[in-house]
């Protein structure tokens, strides 16, 4: 195996995602450890994270994961928060050429080591087609 010169198709497809949630002014975190500033995003791998695209060749689907942590608390005191920041993301991924319209479930308690009592947050799958020929 050589030295990969690029990224890669799939952490360009974050790369993009990035950006989207960027320019829709929610931070993505990249560790999580600890107390954090909220409103922000974790990307993680979905599940299935690559997968046929059903288009031939190299043509994979790709998928990710967005937490979108809207603050400390449970649901029922962020709750407001949470709908405003699920409906900016979703509006923000599904009007960008090539992704999806994000599924979305949650909202939902997410514990964080160090951290007492957790954070509310909801998970939104984003996927898109990245053409996967060589690693």
């Amino acid at each position: 195996m050589t030295a990969m010169a690029t990224r890669g198709p799939i952490l360009e497809c974050r790369d993009q995602l990035v950006a989207i949630l960027d320019a829709a002014a929610i931070p993505v975190l990249e560790t999580v450890s600890g107390r954090f500033v909220t409103p922000c995003a974790i990307l993680e791998p979905g599940d299935p994270f690559v997968g046929p695209a059903g288009l031939g060749g190299s043509w994979r689907r790709v998928r990710w994961r967005v937490v979108l942590v809207a603050g400390a608390g449970d649901a029922s005191t962020n709750i407001e928060l949470m709908t405003q920041l699920v409906q900016l993301v979703v509006l923000a991924i599904g009007s960008a050429p090539g992704w999806t319209t994000p599924t979305v479930s949650g909202p939902r308690l997410v514990r964080v080591v160090g951290v007492e009592g957790g954070y509310t947050a909801a998970e939104l799958v984003a996927e898109t087609i990245a053409d996967i020929t060589e690693v």
